[in-house]
């Protein structure tokens, strides 16, 4: 039963899962079979891009990154388009530019491997419009603040997840397989916020605040996001 208990997954998805482009980071533990990483692996996909590492603490970094990474996005998104507004645009225009233009640059990149300071370059002509602009964002500190930014939410994570920690550790009994499942929520508000139902699933029909990690003593299930507890049991 010890065995069994220990072969667990933990993943961190992000709010894009909901639309299936999401990214999910995600750990196996050594007890874990290969064919149980296997059907990990193809779950996470219906939710996204999907990255297995090899040490737990990467999961707990993606949660700065990826997990907490969309906030980001939505913020410069935000700024942009009441830059634009303040220009003269109107709101649903500017929100069509942006949108395309942050969609547009994302797949460029992808499509293209090339490190984002070539392409930055490409779109920045000597003494030009974007030349003022980046001199504005560097002036601002923006690659420093968003370093930090990341770095207070990685260590926010951790604490959380010591807080966690000392809480399960009054409580014993929750470690303790002896048959009783135990059910993992994430909801996409705060990407490591965590509740626990240790003695059975919500009611049948309930919704599931998803993405959503379902641990059983033997193995773990992801659900998409607003999956219903009735499709899992």
């Amino acid at each position: 039963e010890r065995h069994h208990a220990q072969r667990v997954v933990r993943a961190m998805p992000n709010t894009p899962a909901q639309i299936g482009r999401g990214m999910t980071v995600w750990y196996a533990t050594p007890e874990t079979t290969e064919e149980q990483r296997a059907q990990t692996s193809a779950i996470l996909q219906a939710l996204g891009g999907e990255l297995q590492v090899e040490d737990e603490k990467l999961v707990a970094m993606a949660t700065a990154v990826s997990g907490t990474g969309p906030a980001y996005v939505f913020l410069v998104m935000e700024a942009l388009i009441d830059a634009a507004v303040h220009l003269g645009f109107p709101r649903h225009q500017a929100h069509d530019l942006v949108v395309e233009t942050l969609e547009g640059s994302a797949a460029f990149a992808r499509s293209t491997g090339t490190h984002p300071a070539v392409l930055r370059n490409m779109v920045t002509s000597p003494g030009g419009t974007t030349s003022a602009a980046i001199h504005e964002l560097e002036s601002g500190r923006l690659r420093t603040v968003l370093s930090e930014a990341v770095w207070a939410a990685y260590r926010r994570t951790v604490e959380l997840g010591e807080d966690l920690e000392r809480a399960l550790a009054t409580e014993g009994e929750v470690l303790k397989p002896a048959g009783r499942r135990m059910v993992v929520f994430r909801d996409p508000r705060g990407p490591v916020e965590t509740a626990i139902y240790r003695t059975s699933f919500p009611k049948a029909g309930a919704e599931v605040p998803g993405p959503a990690i379902i641990e059983f003593p033997c193995q773990s299930v992801v659900v998409p996001p607003r999956a219903r507890a009735r499709s899992v049991l």
